[in-house]
């Protein structure tokens, strides 16, 4: 067996392996991040191999549209094998592929996305395994809640007491204003970015289940295009042709108008509460990092800021 060290997350390590000459990626959940316990890690493993085996016998992951394969698993110590995914992360070919030669393929890859988390939801949601983190209520009042909360004891500069007190009536309203369809809980990815999503051309194949949970059926969705968005944002020197990614990604999941749904506002409202407190969290390693984060965190919260004074 030959074995290489791939890369370590806040939340997992994960090494490569070749196994009588076939590749393979054990991952090993980690008890990190933000109050997450060892019970908590094992339950997620185990919860990642149930929807990973569920996934790949639902009958329309057919074609372009990839599953990940489970070799073996041990949730007690909470590790997880799967099959090496041929391609590379659509992030990297976001970032890094040169716009001219792989305009089409982005667009077609991101179209793959929204349709593949159409077919996702299609999943029953009767499951044995549950997963209670005190970081991530279900409920998205009470996560924002909780993110604009650890802000203000954070000591950062937003929100204000009277700035609390306007978000989650606006939330409200929203919620409020939202269809019974687009309330109900289905299966979500819920690390839904481009770097979970392997692309090689051809075949679109998400990877790492280990956040999935009954939640709002466009929180992936919206997650994907807060991901894209926040590119501008940590890139400003470079064009990114966001309009056009966008359609793909709604046009793929089949909601051309979901940016006019009262709930897409709300969500993302919820993805840049995260995304600023996650870099008001984050201390710089370097001086790049220390000029850049406030650039990017001060960015994130001008554009929720906006959002907010939408009436």
């Amino acid at each position: 067996m030959a074995n290489t060290k791939l890369h370590r997350q806040e939340n997992s390590r994960i090494r490569r392996e070749t196994v009588n000459g076939r590749s393979v990626y054990v991952k090993q959940h980690l008890p990190a991040g933000w109050l997450q316990t060892p019970n908590i890690v094992r339950a997620r493993a185990a919860r990642e191999v149930e929807i990973v085996n569920r996934v790949a016998g639902l009958p329309g992951f057919t074609g372009r549209l990839g599953v990940m394969r489970i070799v073996e698993a041990d949730p007690s110590k909470a590790e997880v094998v799967t099959e090496e995914v041929p391609g590379e992360s659509l992030q990297d070919v976001l970032r890094w592929g040169r716009r001219k030669t792989l305009r089409g393929s982005c667009v077609w890859a991101l179209y793959l996305a929204g349709k593949w988390l159409r077919v996702f939801q299609t999943l029953p949601t009767n499951s044995e395994v549950t997963v209670s983190a005190p970081s991530d209520p279900e409920d998205l009042l009470a996560y924002c809640d909780l993110r604009l909360k650890t802000l203000m004891d954070l000591g950062y500069r937003w929100p204000s007491v009277s700035q609390r007190r306007h978000v989650l009536p606006w939330l409200e309203r929203r919620i409020e204003a939202t269809s019974t369809e687009q309330l109900r809980k289905v299966w979500c990815h819920c690390d839904y970015a481009p770097g979970n999503l392997i692309w090689d051309g051809r075949v679109l194949t998400p990877i790492d289940f280990a956040m999935c949970r009954l939640e709002l059926p466009l929180v992936d969705l919206t997650y994907l295009i807060h991901r894209l968005e926040m590119l501008p944002i940590q890139f400003p020197w470079r064009r990114w042709p966001l309009a056009l990614w966008r359609k793909a990604c709604l046009r793929g999941y089949g909601v051309a108008d979901a940016e006019q749904l009262p709930i897409y506002e709300a969500l993302m409202v919820r993805h840049l509460l995260c995304r600023v407190q996650t870099y008001v969290r984050r201390k710089p390693e370097n001086i790049k990092q220390r000029l850049h984060n406030p650039w990017v965190r001060g960015r994130a919260l001008a554009k929720l800021t906006r959002l907010l004074e939408r009436t």
